[in-house]
């Protein structure tokens, strides 16, 4: 993609933000790959966009690896004269057959599992204060428009690490405390914030050498983001809290989903656990995603040039109006940041929001020390 005039971080945004809203062309490979010319600041930007039946955020990294190079080079000959050309759209389709008729035995291995496994379940979730978050209705609730907003943040690792360490918090702990923090102040300020908890649809991997490098291996969580909870460090116990039984209930969920996936079996699924049905439309639980994945410790190059940035273009699912998803890329976070307009109506307000979070989440570390 050329523009006739250098795109700035907001028009990268911007762009991104409309073309995640295209769908992937299933009649070709499932994967696009947009290259953007004339970037300010002597950069370049890539755009990756792979249909969710091929991999997950897990997946994605290891996708991202492959590309990468092996060790840093300008030689740029090798790729310029390279005559190799992607496979026919039924060549995919042959292989992708195959592969699922490989798997049938590995699905029927599974069947006795499951069914221990839904007993398990069944007394987990009988435990008190084991139930599932329930997902308020309020204003922002209700089917998601069809237009999108983009932003993007760094967040230092290591500050966040140290802020971590002190208050007894894991990263994910701290970052669910930051996006609830900043969704809550952002709800107050527009006389939005329910009385009942906001809940979030999070997800963890399970995924195990067997299931090789790519596929869909994750398993949703539905902890509170604890938005009625008015105390920083009270907000923080309750959000631990609530994501520990949902990990937990997790280690037993994953064994009803760890079998091959049909093609778009993830798809029935989502429909199987949705929330309602608005005009047609397949209304998820959880007000909002917040997603956690893993990123490179040392950042790659990719045909000699460094990747600087490493933004996740995270979904946003029917009924929900914010997808906050983290990265790591070296010594930072890379945070995608995917809203409604129309539901969030002034997203640059948002990511103040989280910024001030932040600051917040330091502070108070600095006070326990």
């Amino acid at each position: 993609h050329s523009s006739p005039s250098p795109l700035d971080d907001a028009a990268i945004e911007n762009f991104i933000a409309k073309e995640s809203m295209k769908r992937i062309d299933l009649a070709a490979p499932p994967f696009e790959i947009h290259i953007l010319e004339n970037v300010t600041g002597e950069r370049g930007a890539v755009y990756l966009k792979v249909h969710h039946c091929v991999t997950d955020g897990v997946g994605f990294q290891h996708l991202i690896g492959v590309l990468s190079d092996t060790t840093p080079t300008q030689d740029l000959a090798a790729v310029s004269g390279s005559e190799e050309q992607p496979p026919t759209p039924e060549d995919w389709h042959q292989q992708s057959a195959a592969a699922f008729d490989d798997d049938v035995g590995l699905q029927n291995d599974k069947k006795s599992e499951k069914a221990v496994a839904l007993e398990e379940l069944t007394a987990f979730n009988e435990t008190a204060g084991h139930e599932k978050t329930t997902t308020p209705d309020f204003e922002l609730s209700g089917p998601t428009s069809g237009t999108r907003r983009y932003r993007t943040l760094s967040v230092s690792l290591k500050d966040l690490k140290a802020s971590a360490r002190t208050l007894g918090a894991t990263i994910n702990e701290v970052f669910h405390w930051i996006a609830s923090t900043a969704v809550r102040a952002y709800l107050k300020e527009n006389e939005l914030l329910p009385d009942e908890t906001l809940s979030v649809n999070s997800a963890r991997s399970y995924r195990t050498p067997e299931h090789g490098a790519y596929g869909n291996r994750i398993v949703a969580l539905r902890p509170k983001l604890a938005t009625d909870v008015e105390n920083p460090i009270e907000r923080l116990r309750t959000i631990q809290d609530s994501l520990n039984v949902e990990i937990a209930r997790s280690q037993i969920e994953m064994r009803l989903l760890n079998q091959p996936e049909k093609p778009y079996g993830a798809a029935r699924r989502r429909e199987q656990f949705a929330k309602q049905k608005s005009e047609n439309k397949i209304v998820l639980t959880g007000n909002v995603t917040l997603s956690n994945v893993p990123g490179p410790a040392k950042p790659p190059d990719f045909a000699g040039y460094h990747l600087i940035a490493n933004y996740p273009v995270p979904l946003l699912g029917n009924g929900r109006f914010l997808n906050i998803t983290s990265r790591r890329n070296g010594d930072y976070l890379d945070w995608g940041i995917m809203v409604d307009p129309l539901k969030v109506t002034n997203e640059d307000r948002l990511v103040a929001l989280i910024k001030v979070a932040i600051a917040e989440l330091n502070e108070l570390a600095d006070t326990q020390t």
